[in-house]
């Protein structure tokens, strides 16, 4: 073979070897440069309900108290409407439209979080103990912990004192009468009983400061009620329906770090 044809291949398998070592190296490099150090947690997941629930209230009371900026929107929904009347399950959309509004604030309209957080009217947002709960769990996930708290059934209860009332507001029967009463082209609300089923409150966590990020309260009502029709329902008389009325609270928390900003100046 010509001697110049060795020293081309000799030539060209150099090459390759060089680009070869140079994306390897480039590759070593990005991913040297992308990864990110461990996150610290400030405190020990909790794992026991006694733990979890601990945890939360600690960190739920200081944050009511520290009142960092938040936005918070509040939605209503009914869901699960039973009734025998079929006019009124016909109308169920409508109706909807008519109680169901979403409000919003945030401390950019002056609002501090103390004043618009459960529970209303005290320095405290939570002083639930294990008895007021079926269960609470902590998992981890990136540099979150997020908390889920279960609570157990309760029929009527009262504020600050009951199961629910310790970490959520309850709205007087006024105020959920007054829901119905945009709806009173089409009804009057009767005698009707409320029961507390399945609510919840979730919260993420920065693990690395134990800051609340995002704390949800989602409240459950079942509602057993009369009603009289009017209007379109005048001719049904009295009638009798259930429904689930769930009212989800979502605060969205904003936390100051001065030295950070420093440090990055």
């Amino acid at each position: 073979m010509n001697p110049s044809i060795f020293k081309l291949i000799a030539l060209l398998s150099a090459l390759v070897l060089v680009f070869s070592l140079t994306a390897c190296d480039g590759l070593q490099t990005e991913e040297e440069t992308t990864t990110q150090p461990p996150i610290i947690s400030k405190t020990k997941m909790p794992t026991a309900n006694a733990e979890v629930l601990a945890y939360f209230n600690l960190l739920v009371n200081d944050t009511k108290k520290i009142s960092p900026e938040f936005t918070m929107s509040k939605e209503p929904k009914v869901s699960d409407v039973k009734t025998s009347n079929q006019t009124l399950a016909n109308l169920v959309p409508t109706l909807k439209q008519l109680m169901l509004n979403k409000t919003s604030v945030s401390s950019k309209d002056g609002k501090k979080l103390s004043e618009v957080m459960p529970v209303s009217g005290q320095e405290w947002a939570s002083q639930l103990t294990l008895s007021d709960i079926r269960y609470a769990q902590c998992v981890q996930e990136d540099g979150l912990y997020r908390i889920t708290i279960f609570f157990n059934e309760e029929a009527e209860p009262a504020p600050l004192t009951s199961r629910h009332g310790k970490a959520f507001d309850i709205e007087e029967r006024s105020a959920i009468e007054k829901e119905f009463q945009n709806a009173k082209d089409y009804m009057q609300l009767g005698d009707y009983s409320i029961r507390f089923v399945d609510s919840t409150i979730t919260c993420e966590i920065d693990r690395s400061n134990d800051e609340i990020q995002k704390l949800v309260y989602n409240k459950r009502m079942k509602l057993n009620a009369q009603a009289t029709g009017v209007g379109k329902l005048a001719s049904a008389g009295q009638i009798d329906f259930s429904c689930i009325l769930e009212i989800r609270t979502e605060f969205n928390l904003t936390w100051e770090h001065p030295e950070a900003s420093t440090t990055a100046g």
